[in-house]
């Protein structure tokens, strides 16, 4: 676990960001195909795929997050080198950006949430399309998940940045 541990602090960009980025993108792209409900070559890219979309993009999210806070403690603790472009990179993601993208993230998935839920209103809280259901919900929770990672990585990303600041 130690070695696994080093691995991670000397390496996070590799190891976390590059990795999260391509769950990123995963999780945009088949979120983006899932919602369109097509078929391609007998296989089904509907609701299903949205979900597992949108769980690769919660993870993406994640790693990105960590890689950046794993590489900002390693440069504070003098393991890894200072970079420039990395601090300059690190120094624009203030508190209040990370919190406006959070709320306005959070904003959007209620704003989808909400539709859904007057959806269901309209139809009498009686049954409803899954798939259709599924396009709206699914966004909705994804972006309120992203918007709360945001949140609460925009408060320990200045908690990390609280020595220098001081």
């Amino acid at each position: 676990w130690r070695t696994l541990c080093f691995f991670l602090l000397c390496s996070p960009m590799w190891l976390c960001f590059v990795p999260g980025l391509f769950l990123v993108v995963l999780g945009i792209s088949g979120g983006y195909l899932g919602l369109g409900n097509v078929t391609y070559h007998g296989v089904a890219i509907d609701a299903q795929t949205s979900l597992f979309a949108s769980l690769a993009l919660l993870c993406g999210h994640q790693c990105i997050l960590f890689a950046i806070f794993t590489k900002m403690f390693a440069i504070q603790e003098n393991i890894l080198p200072h970079d420039s472009y990395f601090e300059s990179f690190v120094n624009s993601l203030t508190l209040e950006r990370g919190l406006g993208v959070g709320f306005v993230a959070i904003l959007a998935g209620l704003g989808f949430l909400g539709t859904a839920i007057l959806e269901w209103q309209h139809r009498g809280f009686g049954l409803m399309n899954y798939s259709q259901t599924m396009n709206i919900v699914i966004p909705g929770f994804t972006l309120d998940g992203l918007g709360f990672q945001t949140l609460l990585s925009s408060f320990f990303s200045r908690i990390l940045k609280f020595r220098k600041l001081n």
